[in-house]
Formats: C-alpha cells, structure tokens, sequence
C-alpha cells in the first residue's frame, strides 16, 4: 500500500489502475462508477480511500472504516452484476486510516460488469486513461455478442409503468396470439403474468416494467422515456450533405417521427414515398407510377 501511495503522489494524478477517494466524511457517492470500470478490465485496479487528491494526494484518513467496508461490500454483492468479490486491506499512516480495494477483473465471458439499477446499457463503465467512462453500445455489444445473442430489448425499462403502455393493441395481439395458440397454457394466466411470459414486461423489485422491445412496440409514446428512439428524416438539395440551395437553405425538409414502431415505419416510409420524384410508365391503356427509388430500398 505505500508503495501504491507513493506512486500516486508523486505522479500528482489516479492511474490507470489506482483511483483514490477521500472517504473522510463517509463513504463516497457513485462508486459503482470505478467498481465497473475496474472488473471490466482486464488487470482491474485498486481504490485507495483516505487521500485527498485536492490536497495534492494528502493522507486525511478515512472516517469510519469499519462502515465503509460493510457499505462496498453490500454495493458490489447486491447491486453490481456479475457480482464483484472485494478485498479490503487497511493500514494506518501517521495515525491515520488509509484502506485499499482491490477489484479483481470478472471473466471475460461474464462482462461488461454493470450496475445493476442502471441496467447494462446504462450502468456499464470502462477505464480510459485514469477516468471512468460509460461504456458506448458499440463497446456493450462486442462483450455481450461474444457471449450470446444480445438481449438489450429484453432489458425492463424503469422509467417506464404498464400504464404507458397501449391496452387496446395489447389486447389484439394477445387475442390473435391465443387464437394460433390455442393450447398454450400460459396465455391463460393472468394479464401481468402472460406480458412476464411474452418479455412485454419484467418485473424489478417487485413492479412490473416494460422492457425495451414491449414499450417500443406497443407504448403510447415510447419516446418520453426514450427520446433517442425516432427516425430522423432529412431531405438534401443535392448529393451531399453540404450542397446548399439557392437561397442557402442546408435541407430541404427535416422531419422527426415518433411513436411505437410500427407506426414510425408506416409514417417514414409514406412521408419518403411522398416525397421523392416519380416517373410514368404508359401501360396500354394505363399509366403506371414509378418512384425514383423502389419501395423496398427506402425498407
């Protein structure tokens, strides 16, 4: 532990796989943040509690150590996933306290290492340099497809209730669902149960919660908790993105379609159709329209 000290002190910055906190006022908030970040890597790291980095790294002692052990280790068994397995040291420097966790990488085939209230999308980190960044989806998606098939769709969306969802096309559907499956069991269970069995919904601590895929397609308005999710229409004067109009206009139209998928799709692609040039084609006695693009490109 000295020697981990003395390396940050004299470096005057947290490491690549060293992170100090203070922890003289208790335990610090979001420490879920590095605890990803280091079982995500592959040599994890250390967090040393007791320095003061806006001392220049001076040892102020941790408050209470007993407490801050019992709070990490209650936080890296009940809230991250997979679950992190910490080992405290603890030395005293001058009288004062100074504790060491070492977070010991998660296998690979178990990354990312996530948070479990955030969900993975949200509660994954990764270590760049000596900061902790959230992981991006393209980085998500490199540990969980070596895994699996990816189930983010499945994943419960908590800023989401059932109430958010549509019950008259819940309703269709489950009633088409029955007819091809007449012999399904569950689909005779109650309305909460079936939508668990059918992943519309997954329960977190006790209340049910759509996931991903249940809001997105049969949410009144799946964009108040995900406003990220529409399709962005964006109409060029000419053949790149920088040609300009006459005028200076940098587009032609700007459209943004929100709502539950299929009606996104169905808006898109009528407002596309709409919009493109078409030719005729004389057919005997009728004519025929042509787009310029065929319908199943603007799929």
């Amino acid at each position: 532990m000295q020697q981990l000290i003395t390396e940050v002190q004299s470096s005057q910055c947290e490491l690549a796989d060293i992170e100090v906190k203070s922890a003289h006022g208790g335990t610090p908030h979001r420490l879920y943040e590095p605890l990803s970040a280091f079982a995500n890597r592959t040599e994890g790291g250390v967090i040393l509690f007791g320095l003061d980095e806006s001392r220049s790294f001076e040892i102020v002692g941790v408050g209470n150590a007993h407490r801050l052990q019992e709070e990490i280790s209650h936080l890296a068994w009940a809230d991250m996933e997979p679950q992190i397995h910490p080992e405290f040291t603890v030395e005293l420097f001058d009288g004062k306290t100074v504790v060491a966790l070492e977070v010991s990488p998660v296998p690979l085939d178990k990354r990312p290492c996530q948070y479990k209230t955030a969900g993975v999308q949200k509660g994954s980190y990764i270590r760049i340099g000596n900061t902790n960044r959230s992981m991006t989806d393209y980085e998500i998606f490199g540990y969980v497809s070596a895994q699996s098939q990816p189930t983010f769709d499945e994943e419960p969306i908590l800023e989401a209730t059932l109430e958010g969802l549509d019950r008259e096309k819940l309703d269709i559907f489950l009633e088409r669902f029955r007819k091809d499956r007449p012999k399904a069991a569950y689909l005779k269970q109650t309305f909460e149960q079936v939508l668990t069995h059918l992943k519309i919904a997954r329960p977190f601590n006790g209340t049910l919660h759509p996931t991903l895929a249940g809001l997105l397609v049969f949410g009144n308005h799946p964009q108040t908790v995900e406003p990220q999710l529409v399709i962005t229409f964006l109409h060029y004067f000419g053949t790149t993105e920088t040609e300009k109009t006459p005028r200076g206009e940098r587009f032609l139209d700007n459209r943004k379609f929100e709502g539950p998928i299929p009606e996104m799709v169905e808006d898109a692609v009528n407002h596309v159709m709409a919009s493109i040039r078409k030719g005729s084609l004389i057919e005997g006695l009728y004519r025929r329209d042509i787009p310029e693009y065929p319908e199943e490109a603007i799929r």
